[in-house]
């Protein structure tokens, strides 16, 4: 999912010059704590409460870069927005199969093959918009 990083009428000033609006990729991958893919990720960071994390952000300067801080308070802003929009936005984030079996319900998976690549991501696209009708 896209979200905006700095708004859409926003930019990024950086050395006096106005850039233009980014925004940061969210990838939501479900796990169970059993699961292999779970053990690898908390071995690379650790997670945190977004809550939390947001929070820090807003009375401790220090805590984080200002883009990460940045980050953190729209990416907050942005699921609490959707939410209010669709009461079941978060669920259908959250509630969504596991890694595993999703890799395997798309027949032409770019890691492993990347000349199919264009229609993988026609599935995709066209699945991700199955979800928000």
């Amino acid at each position: 999912m896209e979200v905006p990083l700095w708004g859409t009428s926003d930019g990024l000033v950086r050395d006096g010059l106005l850039h233009p609006s980014a925004q940061i990729s969210l990838y939501i991958i479900p796990l169970l704590q059993n699961e292999e893919g779970f053990k690898k990720l908390s071995d690379v960071g650790q997670y945190e409460n977004l809550t939390f994390a947001s929070q820090h952000c807003q009375t401790d300067a220090g805590c984080f870069s200002v883009e990460t801080r940045h980050c953190i308070i729209c990416l907050e802003s942005w699921l609490n927005e959707n939410q209010r929009k669709d009461p079941d936005f978060l669920a259908r984030i959250f509630l969504r199969s596991g890694a595993r079996q999703r890799v395997r319900t798309c027949a032409h998976n770019p890691a492993y093959d990347p000349q199919y690549r264009s229609q993988c991501y026609r599935f995709i696209v066209y699945c991700l918009k199955q979800l928000f009708v």
